[in-house]
């Protein structure tokens, strides 16, 4: 068996074990009862179990900023980040190689690997 053929044998006994560990992790979340959010531990026999919830909170920025204009500092929640916009780097960077290198560090990351079986025609 070459390493295509193991990677793709791995590939598919980690996705079905990812599930396995997914559906035993669904039964023990349905049977303590948690906090809506917060850190919950407790022990089974010889093992500690330590289960966090956590709430997604999404931004509407026009709202926010509709309901805290004028309103004293303590309202306001939101602090804006800088985020990269990689697709302007990128044509940045064509234009002008190296300019961004100023102010932006760049390094490689892990390659990602994606390999499936090709299935014949069955026209």
């Amino acid at each position: 068996m070459n390493n295509y053929e193991r990677w793709l044998a791995v590939k598919e006994t980690e996705d079905r074990m990812r599930q396995e560990r997914h559906a035993i992790e669904k039964q023990i979340i349905d049977a303590v009862d948690l906090p809506l959010e917060g850190t919950k531990s407790f022990q089974h026999e010889d093992l500690k179990i330590k289960i966090t919830t956590s709430l997604k909170r999404e931004l509407d920025l026009a709202a926010y900023n509709r309901e805290t204009h004028g309103m004293p500092q303590v309202y306001h929640t939101v602090e804006m980040v800088p985020k990269l916009v990689t697709k302007k780097v990128k044509a940045l960077d064509q234009l002008e190689p190296g300019f961004t290198a100023r102010y932006i560090t760049t390094s490689p990351r892990k390659p990602q690997i994606k390999i499936e079986r090709i299935e014949a025609d069955e026209s």
